[in-house]
């Protein structure tokens, strides 16, 4: 944009011969029009950024006149006068009035616009047109340069450039080293001439803090209000030669960041989607197979014997291939078994987009893990908002147990994962995917049951590991266990009475033994007779009775696998 300054070093305007009266100091300032005042009240006429020419006769013919003069200009937004104020032909004392009155009024108004004295006679059309010539080219300029900046961005978009081969562009565009960092202020990408382009990174907190300090060039990355990144344009020690002085690079850059900015949000959003379709075929799969199989016999187990579902029960032949052929398709490689596994997450978020998110980095943390220790795999959101999973298996040699095998693939794939935030259950390795994949049912039911355990103590869990606990799981919905809890544990739960169901609990896993309950709850053995003797009283049975013990200690793991809840 032409500047004040720009202007000045017109032929048109020096032929004027012009003095500065005022303002030399803001002389930068970009002029976005030139309009010639015809009348003393511009009120209306202006709507910001124009230089205005005027002769000495309508600006300052006396000080009330020019001093009203600047207060419209100033409150309508010019940014600079020129007023036209010949030397006549025989010089007289009132020759500097005009001047006079202006630099009197500035004063009075408090103008910090630059006031320009025309000291010969002009003529402004020469000075509109030569102006208006420069902003207008100037203008089809920046409109080209934001038609190829457009096209070299869509380009880079259409044909599925990476987030390197933005930056790198932007970085050409603009003539600078760009970095791309996220919301945490760590570098994702970056484009620069040498490594010193990123040592503000190690010593400042937040993009804010160098920003301000020395004066970069920025844009937010991310679409909607949700920003997930920025572009920056660092500098080092001192800025770039042309940030102070022109402004016209400035703005420049930041439209190349803007643009970047537009490719680098498409590139994520086509990244999302296409992981979300992914995704959607994966769990797709998984609900094709559990119906294809809804009234099949399992196929064969890595413990038992070797057998296909019953004839007229379950998937066809045909449409058992058409599955296995999925499941290679989306990524699962090729097997000599497969194992079935459900991840459960615990708490934290119950529903909505912070659970999603949640399942997505599980699920992609899983790829990790596996790619790593080349295990085969497919995994996927299941119904519930679950994990589930088919683990690939191969023998290392024809003697060897499945059960090792499935141990190491499933440790190697797992042992990242926090045991206190999530639950993992598997049942027993099949030979093709698509029986895997039907077992995902079996599977969610006894990570659900370990998910319900107080102290998880092993990164997956078998139905075997859940023994009693297992049981009463499948029973967990059923209106007589809850009958069962109310009458061994009802004086203790209304109001619930953590304290003695917690010493309930020590008792009855010590087997009776008072002094183990007495270490394990810091108390003295007669303290703990005492309330164990309490406890009996509320309870009505006799704590002695090896009934009453089994009887009490089930109530309790029920009430476990419920949750810890009742309905009365």
């Amino acid at each position: 944009m032409q500047s004040i300054a720009s202007i000045l070093s017109l032929p048109e305007v020096t032929r004027g011969d012009p003095e500065i009266l005022l303002g030399a100091d803001s002389l930068a300032q970009p002029v976005r029009w030139v309009h010639v005042a015809g009348t003393q009240n511009l009120t209306g006429l202006l709507t910001g950024g124009e230089l205005v020419l005027a002769t000495a006769a309508i600006a300052a013919p006396s000080a009330v006149a020019a001093r009203h003069f600047l207060e419209v200009l100033a409150s309508e937004g010019a940014v600079a006068l020129f007023v036209e104020d010949p030397v006549p032909e025989q010089l007289t004392i009132q020759y500097d009035d005009a001047a006079h009155f202006l630099r009197e009024a500035a004063t009075a108004v408090g103008v910090s616009f630059p006031v320009v004295r025309l000291r010969r006679a002009l003529r402004f059309v020469e000075i509109t047109q030569s102006v208006h010539r420069m902003i207008v080219v100037e203008q089809l300029a920046q409109v080209e340069r934001a038609r190829h900046l457009h096209e070299e961005f869509v380009s880079l978009s259409v044909n599925g450039a990476s987030q390197e081969e933005i930056v790198a562009a932007a970085a050409r565009l603009v003539g600078a080293p760009v970095v791309l960092e996220d919301r945490q202020h760590r570098v994702l990408s970056w484009s620069a001439e040498s490594d010193a382009a990123l040592e503000p990174w190690t010593q400042h907190e937040s993009l804010e803090d160098v920003a301000a300090e020395r004066g970069w060039v920025h844009v937010e990355v991310g679409v909607g209000g949700h920003a997930w990144g920025h572009l920056v344009i660092p500098f080092n020690d001192a800025p770039h030669p042309d940030m102070d002085t022109d402004d016209a690079w400035r703005t420049d850059a930041r439209l190349v960041l803007e643009r970047a900015a537009q490719a680098l949000t498409i590139n994520r959003l086509a990244g999302r989607d296409e992981r979300a379709i992914v995704q959607r075929a994966r769990s797709t799969f998984f609900e094709d197979a559990a119906n294809a199989s809804t009234n099949s016999s399992t196929n064969s187990s890595a413990h038992g014997s070797e057998h296909r579902p019953a004839l007229g029960a379950g998937p066809s032949a045909v449409r058992r291939r058409e599955l296995n052929v999925r499941a290679q398709a989306l990524g699962l490689g090729s097997a000599q078994r497969y194992v079935p596994g459900v991840v459960v997450l615990k708490n934290k978020y119950p529903h909505g987009a912070g659970r999603q998110n949640q399942e997505i980095e599980l699920i992609e943390h899983l790829y990790r893990s596996a790619a790593a220790a080349r295990i085969p795999l497919l995994a996927a959101s299941t119904a519930g908002g679950n994990v589930g999973m088919v683990v690939g298996l191969q023998q290392a040699s024809p003697s060897a147990d499945w059960r090792e095998a499935e141990d190491a693939a499933l440790n190697a794939l797992l042992k990242e994962l926090d045991p206190a935030g999530v639950a993992v259950g598997v049942v027993p390795s099949v030979i093709e995917a698509v029986d895997a994949a039907a077992s995902i049912g079996a599977a969610t039911r006894v990570a659900q049951t370990a998910a319900a355990l107080a102290d998880p103590d092993r990164p997956f869990y078998r139905t075997q590991d859940l023994r009693l606990h297992g049981l009463l799981s499948q029973f967990s919905t059923d209106d007589r266990l809850e009958n069962f809890i109310e009458a061994e544990l009802g004086p203790l739960l209304h109001p619930v009475d953590e304290s003695a169901l917690d010493l309930l609990g020590s008792f009855v896993r010590a087997g009776g033994n008072r002094s183990v309950v007495a270490r394990e709850q810091f108390l003295s053995r007669p303290a703990v007779y005492a309330r164990l003797e309490r406890l009996e009283k509320r309870l009505g049975v006799s704590l002695d009775d090896a009934e009453s013990r089994a009887s009490l200690h089930i109530a309790l793991l029920a009430r476990e696998v419920r949750g810890g809840r009742t309905s009365r």
